[in-house]
C-alpha cells in the first residue's frame, strides 16, 4: 500500500465546478446519443429483415442497397456510443502497472495517456470535419446519400470523444480520474 493511494480532497475551484457542471450534463447527452444509436440498430435490422424477406417473397420490390444503409447504421451506432463507453471507462485494459501506481502515478499516468488519446481524437475530428467539406459531391453508390454524411457522424464522434478526453484529463491534473468503471450500474433511459 502507498502512503498516496488516498486522494486528498481539493477546495472546490473553477475547475472542479466546471467539471462537475458537465457530469450534470451528460446524462442529456447520453440520452441523445444512445436514442440515436438503438433507432440507428433498429433501422439496420429492420433493413435487413426487410431485405432477406424481399428475397423470398417476389411482390416485395429488390433492396439491393439494404446492405449499405445497414452497415451505415452500425458503425454510426457504435461511434455514438464510445464516448461513453471512454467516460465510464469500460474499455478495454491492461492494468498490470496501474494497478501497482499509487495515487499520483495512476493519475500522472492517466494524464499522459489522454493527451496520447487527445491527439488521436483530435486528428480524427479534424480530418473527419475536413473530408466532409471535400466529400459533399460524392455520393454513395446505392443509396445515392451523400459522403459527407457518414463523415460528418466520425468528425461528430471523435469530438465527442476528444471531449471526454479533456475531461478526463483535467480530473487527472485535479486528482479525480477515476479507476475502473464508473457510473456503469445507473443505466440510461433512452
Amino acid at each position: 500500500m502507498h502512503d498516496d493511494d488516498v486522494a486528498t480532497a481539493a477546495p472546490p475551484g473553477r475547475a472542479h465546478l466546471l467539471i462537475d457542471r458537465y457530469h450534470r450534463i451528460v446524462p442529456v447527452l447520453d440520452r441523445v446519443t444512445i436514442g440515436a444509436a438503438v433507432a440507428l440498430v433498429t433501422t439496420g435490422v429492420a433493413v435487413t429483415a426487410l431485405a432477406v424477406a424481399a428475397r423470398k417473397i417476389p411482390a416485395l420490390p429488390s433492396m439491393s442497397w439494404a446492405s449499405e444503409l445497414t452497415t451505415f447504421c452500425l458503425v454510426a451506432a457504435v461511434l455514438l456510443v464510445v464516448p461513453q463507453g471512454l467516460r465510464q471507462n469500460t474499455q478495454m485494459a491492461v492494468t498490470v502497472l496501474t494497478d501497482r501506481l499509487g495515487d499520483r502515478g495512476f493519475q500522472a499516468l492517466t494524464a499522459v495517456n489522454q493527451v496520447l488519446s487527445a491527439c488521436l481524437f483530435g486528428v480524427l475530428a479534424w480530418f473527419g470535419t475536413e473530408t466532409v467539406l471535400i466529400q459533399q459531391a460524392s455520393h454513395t453508390p446505392q443509396l445515392g446519400l451523400s459522403m459527407a454524411v457518414p463523415y460528418l457522424v466520425l468528425a461528430v464522434a471523435a469530438a465527442l470523444m476528444l471531449l471526454e478526453t479533456v475531461v478526463r484529463f483535467a480530473e487527472a491534473l485535479l486528482g479525480r480520474a477515476p479507476r475502473g468503471p464508473v457510473g456503469a450500474d445507473t443505466p440510461v433511459e433512452v
